[in-house]
């Protein structure tokens, strides 16, 4: 049902479907379609009754041409919720897609969290009941809704990597968690306050990713990665989403540069979140990050 929403809601079409585009299509496609037909119709002429009527109904064929012409520039013109390319000379495919991060099977899902690694004072777990943020749908999918299961796996797994115990992490820091056979990378993404409210900088989204990917590339386990848009939503980051998925692209690809650690990776862009998202246009991009950054 979210996807009927997305794909038909006034929002959706607004903010995805370009005139300038359209136009555009649509003159490619008559001329394309011109082409086709008057070739069509030069070799069915030879016949004298097809001639005739030909010339006769000169304007329904005219209107055909338009028409079919607009029907194939609106199909390419239409909103996108998906873009992606494969990283030249390599098996590494990368997406970006509209979906529910949660439900990509057989791929290890990003959790931003906080440095703190800690979910258990009263204002975060007041914050996790009412919020819909990834963090959230952890706690309540797979701890029973308590953040006090999440934060003792969080700190058992802290501990197994030898990390110092009961201290802010640095930016970048990362643990796997598996659960239910589904596993996690917990990344510190974002500072937290004492009232229990996540921020983070520009420079903070940059240093947790090439922290997350650095630890992927030592230690995961080389399944596909679904990575959401750091940086946004409830840690209230100042970057646009689009700048976001860019610097996503970017620190993979250059992660990769030693080591193909990932087959696959699918940069996750929520419903609610998709209206700032051009989709046509990251996909130009994307197939230019795959074409022309060269890994070995």
């Amino acid at each position: 049902m979210n996807w009927i929403r997305f794909y038909l809601s006034t929002e959706n079409w607004k903010h995805q479907f370009s005139g300038k585009s359209l136009r555009s299509a649509f003159l490619y496609d008559l001329l394309a379609t011109i082409g086709f037909l008057s070739s069509l119709v030069t070799i069915l002429s030879v016949r004298e009754e097809i001639r005739k009527w030909y010339i006769e109904h000169l304007l329904e064929v005219i209107f055909t041409f338009v028409f079919v012409a607009l029907v194939f520039a609106i199909v390419r013109s239409r909103p996108r919720f998906l873009a992606k390319a494969s990283i030249s000379g390599t098996d590494i495919k990368i997406e970006i897609r509209v979906c529910d991060a949660f439900k990509i099977a057989n791929a290890a899902l990003v959790i931003p969290h906080n440095r703190k690694f800690d979910c258990t004072s009263e204002e975060i777990v007041r914050g996790l009941e009412s919020s819909q943020t990834l963090q959230a749908q952890l706690v309540n999918g797979y701890f029973s809704k308590d953040p006090y299961k999440l934060s003792s796996k969080l700190r058992d797994s802290i501990i197994q990597e030898r990390y110092p115990v009961n201290e802010i992490a640095e930016l970048g820091t990362t643990v796997s968690l598996r659960v239910e056979q589904k596993l996690f990378y917990i990344v510190a993404s974002s500072e937290i306050d004492d009232r229990g409210r996540a921020s983070a900088t520009w420079e903070n989204t940059q240093t947790a990713l090439k922290g997350l990917w650095a630890y992927v590339r030592d230690h995961g386990d080389r399944s596909a990665v679904v990575i959401p848009i750091l940086g946004t939503g409830d840690a209230r980051g100042p970057a646009k989403k689009e700048q976001v998925i860019l610097e996503i692209l970017k620190t993979f690809i250059e992660a990769s540069d030693n080591k193909h650690f990932c087959s696959r990776l699918i940069i996750a862009v929520y419903f609610a979140d998709a209206y700032e998202v051009n989709f046509l246009e990251l996909g130009r991009l994307l197939k230019l990050y795959c074409k022309y950054i060269k890994i070995s």
